[in-house]
């Protein structure tokens, strides 16, 4: 379905699906997704209408984001008027001004950002279109690449989201159409990454779910890996072994 879905032909998922899916059952913030839920269900619909098409990204950004990061991903925003935010609209890193960012900030310090957001129109391809030579991809991996600290980053063109992270391969990462959001378990998925819980700690200190999805990820895959090359071992031995025989 990548293919399908116009997404580069190397395309692998950034997390094994077996811990997504198990993250994602977690009955604790069911009830809250269930709400978020209708936010995205609106824009699938205006989507589907034709209507997302006809609009540029600047005429849609101040909404989506107010509604997409603020109501339903329950990033608290600068107008929420608290003495921190978590969803900065261009702030400025080392490498230039990206569309958004997400961490903590306040008026009297923050910290490098957990997360750079690169926003394109719906009418965008995130892996073609090129503004000043960079792809949409490409921009954001340049902001990602400014700032070490920095592990994830999202790619968006309202219609679809993808979520990378800073040590791994930009062939790797988690992709949501807007409309397979409609499904409710999908969703699940997408909110268990992208709310706040999924991207910076909980306020009792919890680590997020996308920090700890990835290192699960990468754990299993070392274990894989390690299996791999003792089998090419002792089938190297073993055929080692025969060709003495046969001699």
């Amino acid at each position: 379905s990548a293919a399908l879905e116009g997404l580069p032909r190397l395309y692998q998922r950034l997390i094994l699906p077996k811990y997504l899916a198990r993250a994602a059952s977690d009955k604790r913030f069911q009830d809250s997704a269930r709400e978020s839920h209708k936010i995205f269900l609106r824009w699938a619909e205006l989507e589907t209408k034709g209507k997302l098409a006809r609009m540029k990204e600047t005429q849609l950004e101040g909404e989506f984001v107010t509604q997409v990061f603020g109501e339903a991903l329950h990033y608290a925003l600068f107008s929420d008027g608290k003495d921190y935010w978590e969803f900065q609209q261009k702030r400025s890193i080392p490498e230039g001004t990206p569309d958004a960012v997400i961490g903590t900030f306040s008026h009297g310090g923050s910290e490098p950002p957990s997360c750079i957001l690169e926003l394109k129109g719906p009418k965008a391809n995130l892996d073609r279109d090129r503004s000043r030579g960079l792809t949409p991809v490409l921009q954001l991996w340049g902001y990602l690449t400014s700032v070490p600290q920095c592990p994830w980053g999202i790619a968006s063109n309202y219609v679809s989201f993808r979520l990378y992270h800073h040590h791994h391969a930009r062939q790797r990462f988690e992709y949501f159409s807007l409309q397979e959001l409609r499904a409710f378990p999908r969703f699940l998925e997408f909110y268990t990454l992208f709310e706040r819980g999924g991207i910076l700690p909980s306020i009792t200190g919890e680590t997020p779910r996308a920090d700890e999805l990835i290192k699960q990820t990468e754990s299993a895959l070392k274990i894989v890996g390690g299996k791999l090359y003792d089998d090419y071992h002792r089938n190297r031995l073993e055929l080692i072994e025969y060709l003495i025989k046969v001699k």
